[in-house]
């Protein structure tokens, strides 16, 4: 089960400073940076305006890129350079949601990065028996910041931070009994906490209550209720629960359909930095879903889905390249996003490296890679995978020529949905009974006639038709 959490949101290198150096660097700025704030008593209000920001954007889940953006901003606005802010916090770390504050600078690197001595902040706080030290000891736990990765002390500071009634802390302890993390998987405990969570206003894990209503997960599948969640995730602006707002909308699940309310929720999604939330705003430019088709735009929207990860985006990158949708056309371009889909686990992207390989299209013609691509995308479940991976078995397009396999195949992909594939099955059905028969005739010394069907069937049948190749060209394009 997807889910946005606070600690997905971290990338961190594992650099430290030399703690002898830091401690000279704050030093003189304590010299030459504090006449900033003219007296005690406005840097101690300044401070508190800016702890309560912090403390507040991590109540409410928002990403780290977020919350350091906000700090920025609020020293920006005051005129406050972040090394200054650290000598101040420094001043003040008696204090415990300075000393949270101070070691989020230190991992974040406002002022500079130092993550040993963000550890140390965390850990202090922790030891006051604050909820905001467990919870950000527990991130040093699980992603090794200032320390080494130990998901069970993680689960156990996640644990005493939701205990104690913090926001954050009873998502992250939702998540790790969700995802098994240092702990045993449970969903049940874990959609007890993400109830309490966002009951207190959390919107992540609003949006991911959502998801267990829509799935059953935890609890008895309730769409009306997936979308009430999904709604005050939304309405929080949290860009997870925008894009699955949108899906509700789009699909009418929960609530009326409405295709203009489901771009709009993508748009704002999408403006969020939500990857699945680019991508289908893509689509809704390119097949003018709630909004006028725009191309341009289309290509725009999947290459900033593609470049964050997004499988499907990059898979639809992929075909723009192809069709040359919003771009000039560039079949090695196109490859080379068909293969980051389907190494990240698309079963579209799959079936799309297996047709160029098939066809030559941005790589060379390889008719056996072609096959273990399509068998990777029908085992994963793609209609036109399985499609084509009959079509491999009945025309011995790198594997072995054989009747039963494309029958089973044909079978899955009509099974699916998949109206070629059914009528294929209905064309290929007595060819594959007059096959079987004659096999087992031909386990009689007297008889060789099977034989003489195989070969008869490959000659017949190893050259796609017209028909066969407008289909496989029509499918590039879905």
């Amino acid at each position: 089960m997807p889910s946005i959490h606070l600690s997905q949101q971290v990338h961190i290198s594992h650099k430290n400073k030399d703690i002898k150096k830091i401690q000279g660097e704050v030093a003189s700025l304590r010299i030459t940076t504090t006449t900033t704030i003219p007296t005690s008593q406005e840097t101690l209000g300044l401070l508190n305006k800016l702890a309560k920001i912090f403390l507040k954007s991590v109540d409410k889940g928002d990403s780290w890129e977020v919350i350091t953006t906000e700090i920025n901003e609020y020293l920006k606005g005051n005129k406050i350079h972040p090394r200054t802010l650290l000598d101040l916090l420094n001043k003040q770390s008696y204090r415990r949601q300075f000393k949270i504050l101070l070691g989020y600078c230190f991992e974040r690197e406002i002022g500079y990065k130092d993550e040993q001595q963000a550890f140390i902040s965390y850990k202090i706080a922790s030891e006051n028996n604050y909820s905001y030290g467990h919870l950000f000891l527990a991130h040093c736990y699980e992603k090794g910041i200032g320390t080494s990765i130990d998901s069970v002390l993680a689960f156990e500071f996640y644990k005493k931070s939701a205990s104690e009634g913090n926001p954050t802390g009873q998502f992250l302890l939702a998540r790790c009994y969700d995802a098994g993390f240092g702990t045993a998987k449970d969903m049940l405990k874990a959609f007890e906490w993400y109830l309490i969570s966002a009951n207190s206003g959390n919107l992540c894990a609003q949006n991911n209550l959502g998801y267990c209503y829509w799935n059953g997960d935890g609890t008895p599948k309730d769409v009306t209720s997936a979308f009430y969640w999904y709604k005050k995730s939304a309405v929080g602006g949290n860009a997870a629960g925008l894009y699955n707002l949108g899906r509700c909308y789009e699909n009418g699940i929960g609530t009326t359909k409405d295709d203009q309310i489901a771009f709009e929720c993508y748009q704002k999604s999408a403006e969020g930095d939500d990857p699945s939330g680019q991508y289908r705003v893509g689509v809704c430019y390119e097949k003018a879903f709630g909004t006028s088709c725009n191309h341009i735009k289309a290509f725009f929207w999947y290459q900033k889905s593609a470049k964050n990860g997004d499988p499907n985006g990059q898979c639809h990158l992929g075909y723009a390249y192809v069709n040359g949708i919003g771009t000039n056309k560039n079949f090695p371009k196109a490859f080379e996003w068909f293969q980051r889909s389907a190494q990240n686990g698309d079963a579209a992207g799959m079936m799309a490296v297996g047709y160029c390989y098939q066809n030559g299209i941005g790589i060379s013609k390889d008719l056996s890679k072609a096959f273990q691509w399509y068998l990777k995308s029908a085992e994963a479940g793609d209609i036109i995978g399985q499609y084509n991976l009959a079509n491999c078995y009945k025309y011995g397009w790198g594997t072995k020529f054989n009747l039963q396999e494309a029958t089973s195949w044909f079978q899955k992909a009509a099974d699916n949905g998949d109206q070629a594939g059914q009528k294929e099955l209905e064309e290929l059905y007595p060819a594959v009974m007059q096959y079987l028969n004659q096999r087992e005739l031909n386990r009689c010394p007297t008889s060789n006639s099977s034989a003489e069907i195989i070969t008869t069937r490959n000659n017949n049948s190893r050259v796609p038709s017209r028909r066969h190749k407008r289909k496989r060209k029509q499918a590039l394009k879905k």
